[in-house]
């Protein structure tokens, strides 16, 4: 008999009942019980992420439908699917019984993901750090297990799907029967498409509800041949050919969302033996071009390239990724949706948005709006990232984070709750900013040196305000008035910066209070003047905010 082991019905997937209960099921357990699960519960984020776009990319063909083109049509479809029992109903069943033998990840002749007789010119095998991101050697994480020689079918399946999404840059075995391959390997595949994204999730209360919060069913490619790996023909070692798959300067003609969801960017096959997997060739597959998916992925935000856009004569926007360091409230304003949007004005017509947030956001503030999601409605916004080593070649870190908001701060139609949010965060910057100064200040009383790194200074800031502003953020969209919520903002900075202005001024030795004289701003910077004139410079930024409150801290 055959082995196989089928992900439809097979359990390869981590999750985490309301309980705490860890498990591992199918993907048709999944999408009928998905109300049972609070999340997605691997590891890795990244590894959540990739898994949630194979499940999206079932959804998206198993209701695929012209009509969903029409606004109107895709609201009262997605409303639909909110209000139904479960995920799995008849057009579900249906889609996964018509594609269930491309799931199978041991079949013989088309094994998911995988190209069935792929193999080097010495018929080698390479070890399993090249699929795993968490362990010693080439494309490492972190050290979290020693070198493994064999990894189970349900871990094989999740690190498959991985890496066809995340997998690092840097030169791939070559496969025989590629023509790209230059003795034995190919070169320059690049990141794997996620790799790019500031990877955006919708969480709700449970797996039914972020599963469907990211599932955007209103775009011009419903109804068309935009199809996922499964529907198309079986892959081999070379790169797929039409016009589609030619890259030119980082473009592409990838027909639409769900073909993207699971595009082939690498060729990959498992080695097993019995029922484990001991080895792995990755080669080189379709190149995708990271310049034009702005209209078509819906899973990031997006900065505008100015200088590539002028040079092209088009628009161009690329993926806004987490950065280290960089907590995500403080791009705030890039991953809502906005009204008020900054806009540039590009040489070669009207002018665009100099920054948008992920189509999920979006989408899900026009149900908002609706009426479709009531305005009590928490949801979490979730983003992982993925840093990269030298040259892309391996994976460094995978940095992730998350806010908590209520549905009023998404809806398309009010700006309120979103305007008193970025205001809230550009006061903040402000302040740390008159932190610096302060910091300058005291560093000079202190040794006279005049050129002071005010990064630390102002990292410990933004640690101070950080749990207060999340909890802000939750509760500003329940205030009958945003203004209130502004001018009890601005206590917390006040308060806060008052507290880091005393802890720095007892860090340092008694110098700070004799001071010393400044020939250019002709007067004596002492550690009391350092404070003195932070207090005034808050009061002056806060005070056409909280003085509204006739607040005398």
């Amino acid at each position: 008999m055959t082995e196989t082991f089928n992900l439809i019905d097979e359990p390869w997937i981590e999750v985490v009942d309301h309980d705490g209960k860890e498990s591992i099921i199918s993907i048709r357990d999944l999408l009928d019980k998905a109300e049972n699960y609070r999340d997605l519960s691997h590891a890795l984020g990244t590894v959540n992420f990739a898994t949630l776009r194979v499940i999206l990319a079932i959804l998206y063909r198993s209701w695929d439908s012209k009509k969903l083109r029409e606004l109107d049509n895709a609201l009262d479809h997605w409303e639909q699917k909110w209000l139904q029992e479960s995920l799995l109903d008849t057009e579900v069943q249906k889609y996964l019984d018509t594609w269930h033998h491309r799931f199978d990840l041991r079949d013989e002749k088309m094994p998911f993901f995988q190209v069935p007789d792929l193999h080097t010119a010495k018929n080698e095998w390479k070890k399993l750090d090249l699929l795993i991101p968490d362990i010693n050697g080439k494309g490492s994480l972190f050290s979290m297990r020693s070198e493994i020689t064999e990894i189970s079918a349900a871990e094989a399946a999740q690190m498959i799907v991985h890496a066809m999404a995340y997998d690092y840059a840097g030169n791939k075995t070559g496969a025989v029967g590629d023509p790209r391959v230059v003795d034995g390997k190919t070169f320059g595949p690049g990141i794997g498409w996620c790799g790019w994204l500031g990877g955006t999730v919708l969480k709700g209360q449970n797996l039914k509800e972020t599963i469907l919060f990211n599932y955007v069913p209103c775009r011009e490619e419903a109804g068309t041949d935009d199809l996922p790996q499964w529907e198309l023909e079986p892959l081999n070692a070379t790169a797929r050919s039409g016009a589609i798959y030619n890259l030119e300067k980082g473009f592409n003609g990838v027909t639409g969302l769900v073909e993207l969801l699971t595009w082939a960017q690498r060729r990959i096959r498992l080695n097993w033996s019995c029922d484990v997997v001991t080895g792995v060739i990755i080669a080189k597959g379709d190149l995708v071009g990271y310049r034009n998916k702005y209209e078509i992925e819906t899973m990031t935000p997006w900065v505008y390239l100015k200088d590539v856009s002028n040079k092209v004569k088009r628009p161009i926007y690329m993926p806004s990724k987490l950065s280290i360091g960089r907590v995500m409230w403080r791009s705030i304003g890039n991953i809502l949706p906005s009204s008020y949007a900054d806009r540039v004005q590009t040489k070669f017509g009207s002018e665009v948005v100099a920054f948008a947030p992920s189509a999920t956001v979006s989408w899900l503030g026009k149900m908002v709006a609706e009426g479709v999601i009531g305005k009590s409605k928490s949801v979490t916004i979730y983003m992982v990232s993925v840093i990269y080593g030298n040259k892309q070649s391996s994976i460094s870190e995978i940095i992730q984070d998350a806010l908590i908001v209520k549905a009023p701060l998404l809806d398309a139609e009010d700006e309120r709750f979103r305007a008193a949010a970025r205001e809230a965060v550009g006061q903040t910057d402000e302040v740390v900013k008159l932190i610096g100064n302060f910091y300058r200040d005291v560093i000079f009383a202190v040794s006279g040196e005049e050129q002071v790194n005010t990064g630390e200074i102002g990292g410990r800031f933004y640690d101070m305000v950080d749990a207060p502003f999340r909890e802000w953020l939750r509760d500003v969209s329940g205030a009958d008035d945003p203004a209130e919520k502004l001018v009890y903002w601005g206590r917390i900075l006040k308060s806060k910066a008052r507290d880091l202005a005393r802890e720095t001024l007892s860090e340092q030795g008694p110098n700070v209070w004799t001071g010393r004289w400044d020939s250019h701003r002709n007067v004596r910077v002492t550690g009391a003047n350092a404070e003195l004139w932070l207090d005034s410079k808050l009061r002056k930024l806060l005070d056409s905010v909280v003085d509204k409150q006739n607040d005398n801290s």
